[in-house]
């Protein structure tokens, strides 16, 4: 399980379909994953490991645990909740970051203070049962929907597909289709899939180890047959145009 915590990004930033605001925190503990979408997105993500903060909850609560206490939420940064959060998990690793052992500019979590983090995790989620239960993601269905679609189209992702294609890989109709990725994402499937053919692209062009032969290539690979449609859509996403990236690529090469 973990906790997103949003410090800045353009735009819209959205964790499994739902808005950050300033301040607001994503707790995430689902076995379906969770996906976000957002320009220039800066977060902190705090991973722990779920049984152990289970067992600490468990001894916290005598043994009596609520039912599924570790389910998705977006917390308010206006609220009470995602404050208290922020400031105990923000004081425990800015004393990571202050210990001797701590590089710097990094956090080195020592035994005492991974055990204070869970101890003080599993405190905050059994303080909020009853509000974590109200609430419950709503869209587990949509999110089925969407990971699902990601796994099928994971290895033909370079190839656009018509709507047709993605509702049969998916197993739903063109309505519940567009509907569970603007529950997840808020961007149609459409959308969204191109936005993945992007970034794939923008891996290739920053390839160091074996920087791409032309624009042209990397954008024909990811299913791009237009070149300047392609450094078009590719600028207004990354905010340069293709060719600066693999010029920037190939010196940094050298």
């Amino acid at each position: 399980m973990g906790f997103i915590l949003p410090l800045s990004w353009n735009g819209d930033y959205r964790v499994d379909g739902f808005e950050a605001d300033g301040g607001d925190v994503f707790s995430i503990s689902s076995p379906d994953g969770y996906g976000t979408l957002g320009k220039n997105r800066d977060n902190i993500l705090v991973s722990l490991k779920r049984r152990e903060v289970l067992a600490a909850m468990g001894g916290l609560a005598g043994g009596n645990l609520p039912d599924d206490p570790t389910m998705n939420v977006h917390l308010s940064g206006v609220g009470y909740r995602a404050k208290s959060l922020k400031r105990g998990i923000g004081g425990i690793l800015q004393r990571a970051m202050d210990g001797s052992e701590a590089k710097r500019g990094e956090a080195f979590m020592t035994a005492a203070l991974e055990t204070e983090l869970i101890s003080f995790v599993a405190s905050w989620l059994l303080e909020g049962t009853d509000e974590l239960t109200e609430r419950r993601f709503d869209h587990l269905e949509s999110r089925a929907i969407v990971r699902r679609l990601e796994a099928q189209v994971f290895e033909r992702q370079a190839m656009p597909m018509s709507l047709a294609e993605l509702c049969a890989l998916a197993g739903v109709g063109a309505t519940r289709l567009h509907a569970a990725f603007i529950d997840i994402y808020g961007v149609s499937p459409a959308r969204y899939l191109g936005l993945m053919r992007l970034s794939n692209a923008r891996e290739a062009l920053l390839n160091r180890d074996a920087p791409p032969a032309s624009v042209k290539a990397v954008a024909w690979e990811n299913g791009f047959p237009y070149s300047g449609r392609f450094a078009g859509q590719y600028a207004d996403l990354f905010g340069e145009k293709p060719g600066d990236t693999l010029i920037r690529t190939r010196h940094l090469a050298q």
